[in-house]
């Protein structure tokens, strides 16, 4: 589920790992140089965008489900009233995945704030996160 959405959000740079692989493997063969050289290059060109992709994928990222289960509203005497359109709400699960840094720096600011979840206070001092199905 979420590979496709990935690979669909980063085609463009999926495309430039390929074409660096096809031009060190086709600039070797010009060369007449073993096939074995034509690995460490495609190696190096693997290992950059594998770079890349774990840093885009590591700054913020929850998973979530839509919500089964019937949602009611309660009023200030805490009795149910009205049901809710259960298509506003998701159910947020562990493990979401954060840039270091920028939760850190999220966490430092919180003061006496009360949150329930790290997706909480990220998205409170940084930045609304990425989520996907």
């Amino acid at each position: 589920m979420f590979i496709f959405l990935y690979l669909k959000r980063h085609l463009l740079g999926i495309i430039a790992v390929i074409i660096c692989i096809i031009f060190f493997a086709v600039s070797f063969w010009l060369y007449h140089l073993p096939l074995e050289a034509v690995l460490y290059p495609t190696i190096i060109c693997v290992v950059i965008g594998v770079i890349f992709a774990v840093v885009d994928f590591s700054r913020a990222y929850i998973h979530h489900k839509q919500l089964k289960n019937s949602l009611r509203r309660l009023d200030d005497s805490e009795v149910m009233s009205e049901p809710v359109d259960r298509s506003l709400f998701r159910a947020v699960q562990t493990p979401q995945a954060f840039s270091y840094a920028e939760i850190l720096a999220a966490y430092e600011k919180i003061g006496g704030e009360t949150f329930t979840d790290d997706s909480g206070v990220y998205a409170k001092f940084v930045a609304p996160p990425q989520i996907f199905a």
